[in-house]
């Protein structure tokens, strides 16, 4: 049995029962994981934190979600829809992956700086805090480099290199006047990131990789030490798609990812991508939104068969 999880980073109520409907009759157990919610609906499970550590929404309602005794622990963001073809029976086959492996859209080695935001995230990541008492709850830092490398080679600890977002200018230059400067500075940021990074680079004390935090799996397994990990690195403050990639990479002896799963995810904002692309790949998903007219129902009908999921699909703004 797998137990389907949904996050919410925000305190969106509305969308539980397109959801719990979407995904009806796919998957026995599903569970939506709401920050600060107050209502009485058995399968919510309210949760404190903020969106930049998520990861402690998973620590938070663990206890809960063990009782169903579930095999394996899919989990996806309230703005991500599965392929609706996929249930609980055949994921495992659609994404690739044994019973006993996990998941993870993408994984991505920080010294490569070819994730901006991971990037900078890094270089604040740290498990040294006031007040905080965490040694001995993560692996050795030479054992979590053994754990990782399962999984992912790292070139480096050390953060210099950073690969800035540019945006193009719009045309024509003087309508545009107001979003071009925007940009400009937009631009001017990054590239002093970049200079930063070179400047001054900052050595990692712990073996922490970036990777996709929407869209992952964890099999029964792995799901205690997972849990924990997650716990630590929320208690640490570390960025979500900084914990949640490294907590599976050390959790999980076997991992797939996007690389090895038969069909691949339409994301626009991930993996990391020149701004053109994502723009494009905005205006693709805007055309299929306007095609089924924001119905849930017609996107069930009309989905792309070559897509694993499709990220960002705000649910706000769709009915049956």
């Amino acid at each position: 049995m797998i137990d389907l999880i949904i996050i919410y980073n925000h305190k969106y109520e509305a969308n539980i029962p397109k959801l719990d409907r979407y995904y009806q009759g796919k998957f026995e157990n599903i569970w939506h994981l709401v920050p600060f919610y107050r209502g009485n609906a058995e399968n919510v499970i309210p949760v404190y934190d903020g969106s930049f550590t998520f990861q402690s929404f998973i620590a938070q309602a663990a206890k809960k979600l063990k009782q169903s005794c579930a095999d394996h622990y899919l989990f996806l963001s309230d703005d991500l829809l599965l392929d609706p073809s996929i249930n609980q029976a055949n994921m495992p086959e659609s994404f690739g992956i044994e019973n006993n492996w996990g998941f993870i859209a993408e994984l991505h080695d920080l010294s490569k700086g070819l994730y901006g935001r991971g990037v900078r995230e890094a270089r604040k990541a740290s498990l040294q805090h006031p007040g905080l008492e965490i040694n001995g709850e993560l692996p050795s830092f030479d054992e979590a480099m053994r754990r990782v490398a399962r999984h992912i080679k790292l070139d480096s600890l050390l953060v210099r290199a950073y690969t800035p977002t540019i945006q193009s200018l719009r045309k024509p230059l003087l309508k545009n006047i107001n979003n071009n400067w925007d940009i400009l500075k937009a631009n001017i940021w990054h590239k002093r990131e970049q200079a930063k990074n070179w400047l001054n680079p900052k050595q990692l004390e712990y073996p922490l990789i970036g990777g996709y935090a929407d869209i992952f799996s964890v099999p029964q397994s792995s799901f205690d030490e997972f849990v924990h990990y997650c716990g630590v690195f929320a208690a640490a403050r570390i960025f979500v798609e900084i914990a949640l990639p490294t907590a599976l990479a050390l959790s999980c002896k076997n991992l797939g990812t996007e690389d090895t799963s038969p069909k691949r995810g339409f994301n626009v904002w991930f993996p990391p991508a020149p701004w053109h692309e994502m723009e494009r790949k905005s205006a693709l998903l805007n055309c299929m939104v306007e095609k089924v007219d924001s119905k849930l129902s017609n996107l069930i009908a009309e989905w792309p068969q070559d897509y694993l999921y499709m990220h960002p699909l705000k649910l706000s703004k769709w009915n049956w």
